[in-house]
């Protein structure tokens, strides 16, 4: 894809894959949007440190999968363990309290770790690869759970407010909290294109609702995608939630706790706030991946740039294995597989 190119409303779109070399990454550089469309590439951990730390690279499940592939190109120049471990530790300090990311680089150096020498890249790359699909799967998961939530149950529309600072671009392919717009939107237009022999009976699937936002970068994936938006500035869209309507604040969370605690931007925090004190329903939309599920007390999920939300605030968890109720019975229904928040393992770091 060159950067000049208009992307198209029904290709869901990779924010980072391979370059055609094999030996490197190419990345969309969110630091040029809305204004223009423009790609970084990356060949080294070095190189996608930057990328990160400079802004390119936005999003915990976007950082994790640059993290993953970057260990991969750190294994591509030198496969012995031993620089395979200095890139490992170098990258993990980016976020040591990020379970996305620690989990993706866990993944990477296990499969490096069973491998020869000769095919540590390779296996590696494959894991990186695997990584960003699974993203790309649960995301998109999240997004057909959601579809039901966009409107009430008399099947009217109020508008919704993303509290997102990013969709598909803090991510691969799907955004947590946008990823049911899009699918509604896809829907509606596949139907469309299709002169009304795709569809749901003899009815056209219903376009997605207005969606509020407060972020230049989803309002661009909104535009770009033909959904109907309206951008507003943070103090316009908390006077919105106080004098609606609005139908509810979809939450982007960055980390959470197995016991509803969620970690999220300090301006998403502040219109889930809002939303909870005017009586508007707050979606939060995770992955598993997102949860720490070690964490004892919202301590272990902080972070400098996040603010911490305790589980009343919201309404609804919606995840890749469906919806559920901010607690740590409900999560533990979802995901029996995981540790439970209250045994002897749970710790805080």
């Amino acid at each position: 894809m060159s950067a000049d190119q208009q992307l198209s409303s029904l290709t869901r779109h990779r924010s980072i894959w391979r370059g055609e070399d094999d030996r490197s990454l190419v990345l969309i550089d969110q630091r040029a949007l809305p204004q223009r469309l423009a790609l970084r590439t990356a060949a080294s951990v070095a190189d996608i440190l930057a990328a990160i730390r400079e802004g390119s690279v936005q999003g915990p499940a976007r950082r994790a999968v640059a993290a993953a592939y970057g260990l991969a190109l750190a294994a591509r120049r030198d496969p012995d363990m031993a620089a395979v471990m200095a890139a490992f530790y170098t990258l993990a300090v980016l976020d040591h309290r990020c379970p996305l990311l620690r989990g993706a680089l866990d993944r990477v150096r296990d499969a490096l770790d069973i491998s020869p020498p000769s095919e540590r890249a390779d296996n590696a790359m494959a894991e990186a690869d695997a990584i960003a699909q699974e993203d790309q799967e649960n995301h998109l998961s999240i997004g057909r759970h959601a579809l039901p939530l966009l409107r009430d149950g008399d099947g009217t529309a109020a508008p919704l407010m993303l509290a997102a600072p990013a969709g598909w671009l803090s991510a691969i392919g799907w955004g947590a909290a946008t990823a049911a717009l899009f699918l509604a939107q896809e829907q509606y237009d596949l139907w469309r294109i299709s002169g009304g022999r795709i569809g749901q009976g003899t009815e056209p699937p219903a376009p997605p609702p207005l969606a509020l936002t407060t972020s230049p970068l989803t309002g661009w994936e909104l535009a770009e995608a033909g959904i109907a938006h309206q951008e507003l500035d943070q103090a316009t869209a908390l006077a919105r939630l106080a004098a609606g309507p609005v139908s509810a604040v979809w939450l982007a969370v960055e980390r959470a706790t197995p016991a509803g605690d969620l970690a999220v931007r300090p301006d998403q925090a502040a219109l889930a706030q809002a939303a909870h004190a005017a009586g508007v329903p707050v979606i939060a939309c995770l992955t598993a991946g997102a949860i720490h599920w070690r964490a004892a007390r919202p301590s272990a999920i902080a972070a400098p740039d996040l603010a911490l939300l305790p589980p009343d605030i919201v309404s609804r968890l919606v995840t890749e294995r469906g919806i559920c109720r901010p607690d740590a019975a409900a999560l533990a229904d979802l995901f029996p597989e995981q540790l439970s928040p209250f045994d002897g393992a749970a710790n805080e770091a």
